[in-house]
């Protein structure tokens, strides 16, 4: 190869190296490596020593720039696991604040019984309704709360209501905490990312797909205790589609829906579930409790 051509390649092989942004992925060099290792092996046997090694560099620069991009087949500029993360966690954290989400989950553990549920949450509304089946679908329970100002003797506070209807028993219950307005006292506005994003010690993106109609990229993720975890993620949105969760427990479903928050039908007062027919109030007055993360009491009634 003259020193011309040498430098030619050069050139091009620093332009497709400097445009990509993200860190190499080791894995894929890796496994690259073993393979240009053995088709250098052949190609020396037949006399081809040294164009073995003229692609092995071409190769092994070309794992470099592609990046953390998953397994061979995966589209160069795909982003790496800790890119895709960052950019996952951001878009849960600002459609959280705006959007209304919708989770249907099923879990089932390692006897097979199986249950599902149906969280609904508008953050920027302040109220979330929990609505859970067993495995034969019936209805077992209804939780629906929300936050509101405090009023008279609790001005100047937050109040969480709570109603939980319970079908099988055939009553409900209604109850209310109040603590200085300061405190976050609903625990769904603060949580900013789902059970499948929680920190691992290994996750990688595996490749894309199309899921419910969406391009999405495939995040697979492992930790201790048995956990591993796959998250589908919309390309455009950044938001998660779908997650399948393993844990020492059994196995967890879940499929995201993101809709407006906005308009009538999105205010607690139009969610808020009737009390059936029949049904008999099971909670009994109030009492003085401590409020959690707080040096000031709260009160349930």
């Amino acid at each position: 190869m003259n020193s011309n051509s040498e430098s030619v390649l050069a050139a091009e092989l620093q332009d497709l190296a400097g445009v990509q942004p993200f860190a190499p992925d080791l894995d894929a060099i890796t496994r690259r490596g073993r393979a240009l290792r053995r088709r250098r092996i052949v190609l020396a046997g037949a006399g081809g020593s040294v164009a073995a090694v003229g692609v092995a560099a071409i190769v092994a620069v070309a794992a470099l720039a592609a990046g953390p991009s998953g397994p061979a087949g995966v589209a160069a500029g795909t982003p790496s696991a800790s890119v895709l993360r960052a950019q996952l966690m951001a878009a849960l954290s600002k459609a959280k604040a705006t959007a209304k989400l919708t989770v249907m989950s099923t879990f089932a553990d390692k006897s097979g019984a199986s249950s599902t549920s149906e969280i609904v949450t508008v953050p920027s509304q302040k109220w979330q309704e929990l609505t859970s089946w067993d495995s034969a679908g019936i209805k077992t329970e209804v939780d629906f709360a929300t936050e509101l100002a405090g009023t008279g003797r609790y001005k100047g506070y937050t109040e969480q209501r709570t109603l939980t209807l319970d079908y099988p028993a055939r009553t409900f219950s209604i109850e209310r905490v109040y603590s200085p307005a300061r405190d976050v006292i609903v625990p769904w506005v603060s949580d900013n990312q789902p059970e499948s994003l929680k920190n691992t010690p290994w996750s990688k993106v595996v490749g894309t797909a199309t899921l419910h109609g969406q391009p999405v990229y495939i995040l697979v993720q492992t930790g201790s205790g048995g956990y591993s975890a796959t998250v589908w993620v919309n390309k455009a949105t950044l938001l998660p589609v779908k997650d399948v969760v393993h844990t020492f427990a059994g196995t967890t479903t879940d499929d995201y829906t993101w809709s407006s928050a906005a308009g009538a039908d999105a205010t607690a007062g139009a969610n808020t579930p009737a009390i059936p027919y029949g049904f008999t109030r099971s909670d009994d007055g109030c009492q003085a409790v401590p409020v959690p993360k707080s040096r000031n009491i709260g009160v349930y009634c």
